[in-house]
């Protein structure tokens, strides 16, 4: 979220006659990691797309999730375009079938919505499973990571230094008292 608000920023200084409106309605920690990038790209894209094609006086961000789904909007009020005439750059076109594809290998749908003199609509949506309470059993306990592991490792070496040469000491004292 605060990289899709920092490159609205950017481009709303960039270009300064088209007036950003954001609608961020969800926290950086709510976005899944796998999530980021296509989100990012998708703002990036369509952004770009509005500077190059569109002559908009406004653009429109919204980013909104509930428990189950996360959805993107970037919307303008530019020329737009027939969406007949368009089908065949739109599924071309590099960058928006980049965005179509990146949104369909993390789960999510990707549509483009336009209409001659009414604007773009750019729509990204992705499943959130795991945000809502499970409905069965209790899930699995999350496996340790590697620096978990690792640090539990260092303890017990440490531990073990200290405790180590009490306890051989100990079982030699024994044995001498014993006459073993």
């Amino acid at each position: 979220v605060s990289a899709v608000r920092w490159f609205c920023g950017e481009f709303g200084e960039i270009y300064a006659p088209v007036k950003v409106h954001m609608d961020l309605a969800i926290a950086d920690g709510e976005i899944p990691e796998r999530l980021a990038t296509p989100i990012f790209r998708t703002v990036q894209e369509s952004l770009n797309n509005i500077a190059k094609h569109a002559q908009a006086k406004n653009v429109f961000v919204s980013m909104r999730g509930d428990l189950a789904t996360l959805t993107l909007e970037v919307r303008d009020d530019g020329v737009g375009f027939d969406a007949k005439e368009g089908a065949t750059t739109l599924h071309n076109g590099h960058g928006l079938s980049g965005l179509r594809e990146r949104a369909a290998k993390t789960g999510g749908t990707f549509a483009v919505r336009s209409k001659r003199r009414a604007g773009t609509v750019v729509r990204a949506s992705w499943p959130l499973a795991g945000r809502a309470a499970p409905a069965g059993p209790p899930a699995k306990q999350k496996a340790f990571t590697l620096l978990e592991l690792l640090v539990v490792m260092v303890i017990i070496g440490i531990l073990a230094g200290f405790v180590a040469p009490r306890y051989f000491a100990h079982v030699q004292d024994l044995f001498k008292t014993s006459g073993a």
